[in-house]
């Protein structure tokens, strides 16, 4: 964290720096390079920078020394002027001022802080070299290690598919609505309310033209039809909600049982706006949304057949018009769908970095303050959402181009059915019904072809969910989905016995830690040292199995291997 600050400071190129003992946190050999390479760099760059340290070696490349004497109570200034007075000063009376005579001798042993920085570099080679020889039994280092690069990125990028919605995906989604019985009741329930909604129109036209029927028992007819026709929509629609839902907390518990159960590194790489957009926008599609579009796709699609069985029964030559048109509006639906399905791929997977950005304003509000760097964090932002809104936009724009076709085989439908309605003289009550149903095809062929792409856009969604719900798990479970728990009373020693332990953070990246084997005896106080890199944290993170081991390591503690 403190190379980070530093890194940031450095960046943001002020005339100001003030670093408090911003050196505390890495080893001598960082802490020469980072002084001699960052801070003396700003100095020599014409930058104010008051640095605060204990570290007096680096006194002598310092242009004034302030020495603070006293506590938190109580402040005095011991000294101020060039370091080479507060040397004499320590070695004029180095009783009374102790700290100018710890400073003087550092001083005069560390006249050149690059050379002892070339010279612990230097040390830290041979070091490698040496422990690099002994872990490979003296030969040359092992291909795994030299072979493996680094050239990976740090975020990965979000996956985001190409072409058509995979069968599987809807295969995955139909299994969790319920299977293919539910889906035949709710095609069943929809075809039987389009098939009662037209039969009561029928009857009503039908009625008017035989009036030897009478009133009573014609509206005792219509009023039954009509009856049914709406139990059947509530049934038709009840159905087709509960499917949905059913199939949203199927999925949901699904990718939330996934994702609890993802290695650490899978969070490493994904940011934390990709998940909220996964469990708010999708899950919201899934849950809501595409349930009615399924719903209003399937009402929709039964109308249009109803409108085009009706008008074919009225005039049965209107068959010959409704083929080519048939044609010219499959090939203006196989244009547009493919366009709006990736503009909403495009749109979900533009919005994540929205949602990144919003998240890591909230943790790094702090830092952005200090460095003053909110209008560029506005500029990032708003970079994003027009990149999000282009998409958008573009979806909007296809919708209208849409519009425009289907008005106009939607009015050639009405103008053919009216004609041949009067050069085949129908019955009158046949003919009325026949426009009734041509002249509200327009808005149902539009609304058709609209649920169809809404059906493939929030469908997206599923497969996004899919797709993170299959992310692998930590290990392989057993049939528990549990790791295989030990006594109650492990570990009863403490002993540790590490053998061969090899760890890597990714499966691109290289080793961290190169066939570590030693063995800690029970009630032993185990101290990890070495520099800044070295792998203290990495051990650790094996340890608890936060980073997995490679399967060839072992860790037993007490008998029970820790890496697994």
């Amino acid at each position: 964290k403190q190379r980070v600050a530093i890194a940031r400071a450095l960046y943001a190129d002020a005339d100001i720096y003030l670093l408090d003992d911003c050196l505390s946190a890495v080893d001598a050999h960082v802490a020469a390079h980072l002084f001699e390479h960052v801070l003396c760099f700003l100095r020599d760059s014409g930058k104010v920078v008051l640095f605060v340290t204990h570290n007096l070696s680096t006194l002598r490349r310092c242009d004034t020394v302030v020495c603070l004497a006293g506590g938190a109570a109580k402040t005095s200034v011991e000294y101020a002027g060039p370091p080479q007075g507060f040397a004499d000063l320590g070695r004029a009376d180095p009783e009374r001022h102790p700290l100018a005579a710890i400073a003087a001798r550092k001083i005069a042993s560390s006249s050149n802080l690059s050379a002892m920085a070339a010279a612990a570099a230097e040390d830290v080679g041979d070091a490698a070299t040496m422990q690099k020889t002994s872990s490979n039994g003296g030969g040359k280092p092992k291909e795994d290690d030299t072979t493996k690069t680094t050239t990976t990125k740090l975020v990965a990028d979000e996956m985001r598919s190409k072409g058509g919605v995979p069968k599987r995906v809807q295969r995955a989604y139909l299994a969790a609505a319920g299977g293919l019985g539910a889906a035949t009741i709710v095609v069943a329930c929809q075809v039987a309310y389009q098939t009662s909604s037209v039969v009561a129109s029928w009857w009503l036209g039908y009625w008017s033209a035989k009036p030897h029927l009478g009133t009573g028992p014609g509206l005792e007819v219509y009023t039954a039809l009509s009856l049914i026709a709406v139990a059947l929509s509530c049934v038709a629609y009840y159905t087709m909600s509960a499917a949905g839902q059913r199939a949203a907390r199927k999925m949901h518990d699904e990718l939330l049982d996934s994702l609890l159960r993802a290695p650490m590194k899978f969070y490493d790489s994904t940011p934390i706006g990709r998940l909220v957009n996964l469990f708010s926008k999708d899950l919201y599609t899934v849950d809501e949304e595409l349930p009615m579009t399924l719903a209003m796709w399937l009402t929709v699609g039964a109308v249009v057949l109803a409108t085009l069985v009706t008008i074919a029964y009225a005039t049965p030559i209107f068959v010959g018009v409704a083929v080519p048109l048939g044609v010219l509006y499959y090939g203006i639906q196989s244009y547009f769908i493919p366009s709006v399905r990736e503009l909403k791929r495009l749109d979900a997977t533009s919005r994540s970095p929205i949602f990144s950005s919003f998240a890591e304003a909230l943790d790094g509000a702090t830092t952005i303050r200090a460095f003053r760097a909110e209008s560029r964090l506005t500029d990032e932002v708003a970079t994003k959402l027009r990149s999000n809104l282009r998409a958008y936009y573009l979806g909007t724009v296809c919708n209208r181009w849409l519009a425009v076709r289907l008005e106009g085989i939607g009015t050639t439908i009405t103008g053919a059915a009216a004609f041949l309605a009067v050069a085949m003289r129908v019955e009158p009550y046949l003919a009325g019904l026949s426009l009734t149903y041509a002249l509200s095809v327009t808005q149902a062929l539009n609304w058709f072809i609209r649920m169809n792409a809404d059906l493939e856009n929030n469908s997206v969604a599923v497969e996004r969910i899919v797709d993170y719900a299959a992310t692998p798990p930590e290990e392989a479970r057993g049939a528990t989905g549990l790791l295989d728990a030990p006594s109650p009373a492990w570990p009863e020693h403490g002993a540790v016995e590490v053998e061969n332990l090899e760890l890597r953070y990714r499966p691109e990246l290289p080793l961290v830690l190169k066939g570590l084997t030693f063995t800690v005896a029970p009630g032993t106080k185990l101290a990890l040292c070495g520099r800044t890199g070295s792998g203290k944290s990495s051990f650790l993170l094996a340890l608890l199995r936060i980073a997995p081991p490679t399967p060839t390591s072992r860790l037993p503690v007490d008998g029970g291997d820790g890496a697994r």
